[in-house]
């Protein structure tokens, strides 16, 4: 189930995400801010001063489907309403504070329209990710992975 602001995006409004890439828009992590760094003109290279890595802002497009025009039009008014929210995904139990940007594409077909937003990460980036599977819980910190095995009682890298 996928909230936004506790609401059940599909009862609230018809919307399915477009799943080809809607967890790795959420999933992928952002860029590193580049470090500051020396490039002395009579060195070669650059002397990179060893700070801790900040990460850039994360924009993604997130595309939904929608059976009809009025929903899309309730769902994008909320939005602008509400221009920053909480999106909440049970698969990845996980939740992302974003902000709205722009509307980046719609289409119109004859049962359904689809469309995509433009959304900011708003809040700080959470490093720790928890994927729930039938019988293993997934944990990624700083890019270890740690699968933990509820039926065994056993975890591994």
């Amino acid at each position: 189930m996928i909230t936004i602001d506790g609401r059940d995006i599909h009862k609230q409004w018809t919307l399915e995400p477009l799943y080809q890439k809607y967890y790795g828009q959420l999933m992928q992590y952002p860029d590193a801010k580049k470090k500051i760094y020396n490039n002395w003109p009579d060195e070669d290279g650059v002397d990179v001063i060893d700070t801790e890595t900040k990460l850039q802002e994360k924009n993604i497009t997130l595309k939904f489907i929608c059976d009809n025009y009025s929903k899309y039009l309730s769902f994008m008014n909320y939005i602008f309403d509400n221009p920053t929210f909480d999106l909440y995904d049970s698969v990845l139990n996980q939740k992302f504070t974003l902000e709205y940007i722009s509307s980046s594409e719609f289409h119109r077909y004859t049962d359904h329209n689809v469309f995509g937003i433009k959304l900011r990460q708003a809040n700080r980036i959470d490093t720790t990710t928890t994927l729930l599977t039938c019988n293993s819980v997934f944990l990624t910190c700083g890019g270890m992975r740690l699968e933990v095995n509820r039926d065994k009682n056993e975890w591994r890298n």
